[in-house]
């Protein structure tokens, strides 16, 4: 497991901290192995000698009661919890004891590593895109909490490090809601880490991590909730190509289209996603939307019609296509679990006979002699 807290970049306190195993914090906690390390101090495997039970605690020379008491108040199914809040005025250091994610939870950056980025290598794109859609809409439902009321000026966080390496997934809850209704599935499969940065509406954020931070971040102006739907939008790249876009890939769509091509071979595909990040990733704040309006936009994508479809196309049986009358038959038994239909008829099959033809026209299937089939 990674805990990752590069959040000052070669902070000259970070590099004081020298515990060793067996070190015992504020006579508490004794220490066992070290799982991270950065700008703002370090975490470790500890255990808690009072309550007998090993946690990640997380020990700076920074105050890290603001960060405790922000945790404190977040859901316990999208955060990790804390436990306890310490100072050892001995050693001149704050820490928190805090859940110990083990398996079924690895960092959303392992996760991507072992499972998903094999599914845009091996004709299995529709399948791998409808996983990264999942997490994202889990990572803004998460977020959206953070972000508090739209309009209201108290109560409204930044988190200002989004990032693979600060996410954590369920490895059973994932598997769980793509075997049900996707999206639908109102149980979290994600939870948000590290807090170190996290600034309230207006307050001046300066730092970050690399390529995943927002342009606002670098030059010390103010935070936003949008700060951190440019993030998740930079997050969601490096889900689908391995890396964040560099900031001159940002500077005009066609330039995000030639990119995800490259990963993606449906244009349709390349098209609906382009459109979601360019705007989660635009320069100014103001401009990007917020975390439930990119949550509509993704949850639409998993219920449209037309992904159902294509969807059917990309299934190997019919890697060499369909006519259209096998096609209406076949897509049938897809789209009769979105309109709980039971019994096939002739009006039904010609709707989606029709469906078929308008996403040929549209440049989502292509058409070979007699048979529709999706983009190699």
């Amino acid at each position: 497991m990674s805990y990752s807290l590069f959040w000052k970049d070669n902070n000259a306190d970070s590099e004081k901290l020298s515990f060793q195993k067996n070190d015992k914090i504020a006579s508490r906690f004794k220490l066992i192995k070290k799982l991270g390390k950065g700008g703002f101090g370090e975490v470790w495997e500890a255990k808690d000698i009072w309550l007998s039970q090993n946690i990640a605690l997380k020990i700076s020379y920074d105050d890290l009661k603001k960060e405790t008491l922000i945790l404190r108040r977040l859901p316990k199914d999208s955060y990790i919890s804390i436990f306890d809040y310490v100072r050892d005025k001995q050693l001149n250091i704050s820490a928190y004891s805090m859940e110990l994610l083990l398996n079924p939870w690895v960092t959303l950056e392992e996760y991507n590593n072992d499972k998903l980025r094999k599914y845009f290598s091996n004709s299995k794109e529709l399948y791998g895109i409808k996983l990264v859609v999942l997490i994202a809409i889990n990572i803004l439902r998460a977020i959206s909490v953070l972000h508090g009321k739209k309009y209201s000026r108290n109560d409204r966080w930044c988190h200002g490090d989004i990032k693979p390496l600060n996410l954590y997934i369920n490895l059973i809850g994932i598997q769980h809601a793509t075997e049900t209704l996707w999206w639908k599935d109102t149980s979290s499969i994600v939870k948000i880490g590290d807090l170190g940065l996290a600034k309230e509406y207006g307050e001046i954020l300066m730092g970050g991590t690399r390529n995943y931070m927002a342009p606002e971040q670098t030059n010390g102006n103010s935070s936003y909730p949008s700060t951190d739907i440019f993030s998740i939008g930079q997050t969601l790249t490096a889900l689908i190509t391995g890396n964040p876009f560099k900031r001159s890939e940002l500077q005009h769509i066609n330039r995000i289209r030639s990119l995800l091509s490259q990963y993606i071979s449906n244009p349709y595909l390349v098209d609906k996603l382009s459109e979601i990040l360019r705007r989660m990733t635009m320069t100014s704040p103001v401009q990007r939307p917020n975390a439930n309006e990119v949550i509509s936009y993704m949850a639409n994508l998993l219920d449209d019609d037309e992904w159902k479809i294509l969807e059917c196309f990309l299934n190997p049986e019919y890697k060499e296509g369909l006519t259209l009358s096998d096609a209406s038959y076949n897509i049938f038994d897809w789209l009769s679990q979105v309109y709980n239909w039971r019994n096939r008829n002739t009006e039904r099959l010609d709707m989606i006979k029709n469906k078929v033809r308008n996403m040929y026209k549209r440049n989502i299937l292509l058409l070979e002699g007699h048979k529709y089939r999706a983009f190699a």
